[in-house]
């Protein structure tokens, strides 16, 4: 990771870290070519390994080379293996592996006890590799796209993460000719699409999709609509599911006894089967395309080799992509080569400094031989909100770094002043009482905090709800013991019609 994706990673797992319940283990590894880890060994969350967290995070850099997952994440599931603990596993990477099949095959041996979490960003990471990591472990995953926010992403997969999940999944459908999916993860809230082939003359009018969710039976009907194969792109879709589900099979790799050798072999026949049937491309299935000429249409010259360069991914290696994916150099080592010369470049950041980037208004058409070599170099219109230092802060962000490992959140001006709220104003102004004893300086911004989260920021639930599920449980606990008031309002009814004032236009 480079330039300010380091930098928004810290900040999405602060915030995460500052989720976790107290009492849950925990550790945090960075990787690269080799790798480090926060404790030799996970260890109970409380005040005190929060700041050590913290403090560790707030040093991380992207200074470790490539991009080597499997030892590491060798190291986490194998590591504790002895507690018999189930593990969740969030992985943040914008790098491209080359040891796919060994990961996976990892991952399938820990699938019972563990669920992997991975995040893609930037063009580096094989999209089909991270959504097969969270397939293969029953977890869930997400891209994010070059230029696009690392927090927002990440916080929305933690609600999976600490949600309730629907498990061991049966499809059922009559007859003897269903193909359904095998594997199936469903997360509570979320929307998904399953495809299910029916055959012969089955005119069953429902499907019925068990599982579990925590302790409870999960038990659904859904009506059927019958369509030929040949006449929509589901049939398509199916097949498409269907040979993926196969060529995630286990036993792909054809390692073992002749028995699982006779499987692969029967898998191999079924994914060429559909391959042919319905025009797919798979890893046992290709399309050549024949061209057939005559006369005058004919080649006569000899064929000629041609070299066609691999270009390196966009903000992957040094290139940095908040410029367009321009490569820009990073450091003085690195260099421009092209037409037998070389163009040595100081740092990225001395030139920033020497020469700052303009603000939009002033980039919107460059001009003059008084432009600066950075400015014709890196010239890309940008978003108003992105700078040369990358995003400029989120306040929903803001507010969500302010919980406490305990539960509460803190006053903090970063997004107590975009409100116009005084901290010491307020709690002058304000007649407070309760019937026990409370902190009204964690009490007060909580109550706020949550209210606000509600009000202004409803559209993104996904993102801080589960977040702050901590201080919620934290504020009712308080309430329930000491009921606390605010100029003769119960709190939280004070504190909702408190941030009813506010502009919504922040």
């Amino acid at each position: 990771m480079i330039g300010s994706s380091i930098q928004q990673a810290r900040n999405a797992l602060s915030i995460l870290l500052k989720a976790l319940d107290q009492g849950t283990r925990f550790n945090i590894v960075r990787f690269g070519s080799t790798y480090e880890t926060l404790f030799k060994s996970s260890r109970e969350y409380s005040k005190e390994t929060l700041e050590d967290a913290l403090s560790w995070l707030s040093q991380v850099d992207a200074d470790l080379g490539g991009t080597e997952i499997f030892k590491p994440l060798a190291s986490i599931l194998e590591g504790d293996s002895g507690r018999g603990e189930k593990v969740d596993v969030v992985i943040l990477t914008d790098g491209e592996v080359g040891n796919e099949a060994q990961i996976l095959e990892l991952v399938q041996q820990q699938a019972s006890r563990a669920r992997i979490f991975p995040i893609g960003i930037g063009h580096g990471p094989n999209e089909y590799f991270i959504r097969q990591l969270a397939r293969s472990s029953h977890g869930a995953s997400d891209m994010i796209a070059p230029g696009e926010r690392i927090e927002a992403r990440t916080l929305r997969l933690f609600r999976k993460l600490r949600g309730l999940s629907v498990e061991k999944i049966s499809i059922g459908v009559k007859g003897g000719g269903k193909q359904a999916p095998e594997k199936v993860t469903l997360f509570t809230g979320e929307t998904r699409t399953i495809f299910v082939r029916l055959r012969g003359e089955d005119t069953q009018e429902t499907v019925r999709v068990q599982g579990r969710i925590g302790d409870s039976d999960w038990d659904v009907q859904i009506p059927v609509s019958r369509i030929e194969d040949g006449k929509s792109l589901i049939a398509t879709l199916w097949a498409r599911e269907r040979i993926r589900e196969l060529e995630e099979d286990p036993d792909i790799a054809g390692r073992g006894s002749r028995q699982t050798a006779r499987k692969v072999a029967q898998i191999r026949n079924q994914i060429i089967d559909l391959s042919k049937e319905f025009g797919l491309v798979s890893r046992y299935a290709s399309f050549v395309a024949v061209e057939e000429r005559s006369g005058e249409e004919l080649t006569h010259d000899e064929a000629q080799v041609r070299k066609v360069p691999v270009m390196v991914t966009a903000g992957w290696h040094g290139l940095d992509h908040r410029f367009g994916g321009v490569g820009m150099p990073m450091t003085a080592q690195q260099s421009f080569a092209g037409s037998g010369n070389v163009l040595q470049c100081i740092s990225f950041d001395a030139l920033m400094e020497a020469s700052p980037m303009p603000e939009r208004s002033e980039r919107e058409a460059p001009r003059g031989p008084s432009q600066t070599f950075l400015q014709k170099l890196v010239y890309r219109k940008q978003p108003a909100e992105r700078r040369a230092g990358g995003f400029a802060p989120d306040l929903l962000h803001s507010i969500l770094a302010q919980q406490r490992a305990e539960g509460g959140l803190s006053f903090e001006c970063s997004w107590t002043d975009p409100f116009g709220i005084d901290e010491d104003e307020l709690l002058r102004s304000t007649a407070r009482n309760s019937t026990g004893e409370v902190d009204w300086q964690i009490l007060i911004p909580t109550a706020l905090a949550l209210a606000i989260l509600e009000e202004h920021f409803a559209e993104r639930r996904e993102e801080w709800e589960a977040v702050v599920e901590k201080s919620r449980r934290w504020l009712r606990q308080q309430i329930v013991s000491a009921q606390p008031t605010v100029d003769g309002t119960p709190l939280e009814e004070w504190a909702a019609d408190y941030v009813k004032s506010f502009p919504h236009s922040l």
